[in-house]
């Protein structure tokens, strides 16, 4: 088995026009895992059970690894986090075959993240090998939930600067402390603390989203023992199109990437970088909202109100309020894009 079909171009998405990128990783690793699922195969070994409980894992190995070999059929604003999905979903295979194998095998020269089955093993070299094919570089086998493949992240980041009338989708990284939020120390404002981790954010890509109170999300989070930061719009607040909504510290599985992905409606794909916040200015003299700006969170905070409130910090669950009955009455708006003055 090999990291693709043999007429598939891999790599950072060079292959092919953009117009056929019309795929989702979700949707180009499913149809990879049904052909695994069909094909796979298990020995008549006295492991057969262990065999049985590592189905998930074999099919799982083998889907990611033909789906590298089509991940230029993603557009490529997608292809920098399905590697990194795909990087978790290996090591994460990976460690449950180890797991479940190596206690087995008596060779002291077995290499670490190996099972000493070789039929596993080959697997395991194959995915990882498809992910050098695919990503362009050396497969980094410390690879974890904790890393992700995030370090370049900060590199990846994109950050644009003018005016729009609710309608250009940026990229880069959101989330700041907002209304609701009760602990002091979560904003990360202007001190280049926390906001400059980076992670995964979600910009709108409806004409409007409403903000919904993210209680049980926050449940959610906790039975995972997530031990990060989540920022997702005010509940009741009205978020327009390009702008920031929802932020995921780079420590974070692809389980709570997902999650949270399917808590904020409206949105599109996922990308990586550190977190903005979106500050709703009001004219005071006349109680008229005059404008939204989107900002780095550990930039110098413009006035007016923010827009994403801390759901989770360092693991712990942060109060938010309840949403009031007006905010969602709010009209379009002028959307301002600042890009961060270092």
């Amino acid at each position: 088995m090999t990291g693709g079909s043999g007429d598939t171009q891999t790599g950072g998405g060079g292959g092919r026009d953009d117009a056929t990128r019309v795929l989702t990783w979700a949707a180009l690793l499913g149809k990879w895992t049904e052909l695994a699922r069909a094909s796979v195969a298990f020995p008549k070994t006295s492991q057969g059970a262990k065999w049985r409980k590592s189905v998930p894992d074999l099919i799982g190995l083998q889907a990611i690894t033909h789906a590298l070999g089509e991940i230029d059929l993603l557009r490529e604003e997608e292809q920098g986090l399905a590697l990194d999905r795909a990087a978790l979903g290996i090591e994460t295979h990976a460690a449950n075959l180890v797991e479940r194998f190596a206690e087995d095998c008596d060779d002291p020269e077995l290499e670490e993240g190996l099972t000493g089955i070789e039929e596993i093993d080959e697997l395991i070299d194959e995915a990882r090998e498809a992910w050098d094919l695919a990503s362009g570089g050396e497969y980094a086998e410390e690879v974890d939930d904790s890393e992700c493949g995030l370090e370049d992240a900060a590199d990846d980041a994109e950050s644009s600067e003018g005016e729009h009338a609710g309608g250009q989708e940026t990229g880069g990284a959101a989330g700041d402390v907002g209304a609701g939020e009760v602990k002091t120390d979560h904003s990360g404002e202007g001190s280049g603390g926390s906001a400059r981790s980076p992670g995964f954010e979600w910009c709108v890509e409806a004409e409007r989203i409403v903000g919904e109170h993210p209680a049980e999300l926050i449940e959610q989070l906790l039975e995972l023992g997530f031990d990060g930061e989540v920022y997702v719009p005010s509940p009741g607040s009205v978020l327009f199109r390009g702008e920031p909504a929802a932020f995921v510290s780079g420590g974070a599985s692809m389980e709570v990437v997902e999650l949270v992905e399917s808590f904020v409606q409206g949105v599109g794909d996922a990308r990586r970088g550190e977190r903005r916040q979106v500050y709703r200015l009001t004219d005071f003299a006349t109680g008229r909202i005059v404008k939204d700006v989107v900002i780095d969170a550990d930039a110098v905070p413009p006035g007016g109100q923010p827009q994403l409130v801390c759901a989770m910090k360092d693991g712990q669950a942060c109060a938010v309020s309840l949403a009031p009955k007006w905010v969602s009455e709010i009209e379009r708006l002028r959307v301002e894009f600042v890009e961060a003055r270092r």
